[in-house]
């Protein structure tokens, strides 16, 4: 009888020194599986940090409640983790935002061809540039009024604007890229790329002497919302083929910020959260406007989950700061606009 008390007692023992074993590899390999995931730019890895950082913060806990000192390792593959949080929502009592007369400000909205649950808004959404102030604006899926055939209405509502940069329009009311400034356009590409409505341009500003590249981008959709209704085998294929697509617009954009030598602001609908490729890879290039001069949550996508998607984005060179940047609550869209004020570093 007490040599079989002995054999559990030792079964046990073991047993516990085999799940610390288990727990001790799991930690390891979620520890370098989170490493990498901060380290390198991989299409699909970012996607994956949520998944990280739950693992990560239970096997913290796990660790904890053991007493272990190997609870630093997940600790802090938890706290580098929340990084990306940053990009979506920073305290409001962090700074405040301010605007001075030398700032430059830009606009980016996805306008959905200037209509809303089949209502026009075009004259809703100019009065929003004018009301903030607007310097530059770069819209995504402009389109201009199907019943204005001679079109000379629909553009006298850009009078506010001196300058502007269209791409060609291929079909009437097809959807397109559009660029309009207070300021003149000295340079111009109008088609970095262009795969079905989605596309990228840029314009030259010259701004007081200083030109200035603007960079609008409309990347590929996720394509979920269309093709659930087809099933999720569908869904995720479609998903999966449209990242490739937007992974090869971006590096197309990619080159043109490389190769600029003068300051470099890029704006668009990325149609990916800030864990995305997309968005990572930017990040390492130039400023997301939203960390220096944003506060509260930096939603910007109406059309779905709850309103909390951030998929449109400002980002800046390190010449400029953003001093502030929202994106205000307008429901003239499916997206929100989202307005940044950009100052020279040098002349602060």
């Amino acid at each position: 009888m007490g040599e079989s008390k002995e054999k559990m007692k030792n079964y046990y023992t073991e047993r516990k020194k085999s799940d610390k074993r288990v727990l001790l590899i799991v930690t390891i390999l979620a520890a370098v599986l989170s490493a990498i995931n901060l380290i390198f730019i991989t299409v699909w890895l970012g996607y994956l940090t949520p998944v990280f950082l739950v693992i990560d913060l239970l096997l913290a806990i796990a660790w904890i409640k053991k007493r272990s000192a190997l609870m630093v390792i997940p600790l802090i593959a938890t706290i580098l983790q929340t990084f990306p949080v940053t990009s979506i929502y920073r305290p409001c009592i962090i700074d405040k935002q301010y605007e001075t007369a030398a700032g430059i400000k830009i606009a980016t909205y996805n306008v959905q061809t200037f209509r809303h649950d089949h209502f026009p808004t075009i004259e809703h959404i100019i009065s929003i540039m004018q009301r903030e102030n607007v310097d530059i604006v770069c819209f995504q899926e402009f389109a201009e009024d199907s019943q204005d055939t001679q079109k000379s209405g629909f553009y006298k509502h850009f009078s506010c604007f001196s300058y502007s940069l269209l791409q060609e329009e291929e079909t009437p009311c097809c959807t397109r890229l559009a660029i309009f400034s207070k300021y003149p356009i000295v340079g111009e590409n109008k088609l970095i790329f262009k795969n079905g409505i989605n596309s990228a341009m840029y314009a030259d500003i010259d701004i007081h002497g200083t030109v200035i590249r603007v960079i609008n981008c409309h990347f590929q959709t996720t394509g979920v919302s269309q093709n659930r209704k087809f099933g999720n085998d569908i869904a995720i294929m479609g998903a999966s083929n449209n990242n490739i697509i937007r992974t090869e617009q971006v590096k197309a954009v990619q080159k043109i910020v490389w190769g600029t030598s003068s300051p470099v602001i890029l704006c668009g609908d990325f149609n990916d959260p800030p864990v995305s490729y997309s968005y990572r890879t930017f990040n390492r290039m130039l400023e997301d406007g939203f960390k220096q001069g944003g506060k509260g949550f930096a939603s910007s996508f109406i059309g779905g989950f709850k309103g909390l998607l951030r998929i449109d984005y400002i980002f800046n060179s390190k010449e400029l700061e953003c001093t502030r940047y929202v994106s205000p609550n307008y429901v003239f869209s499916d997206h929100k606009p989202v307005i940044s004020t950009l100052e020279y570093k040098t002349k602060k």
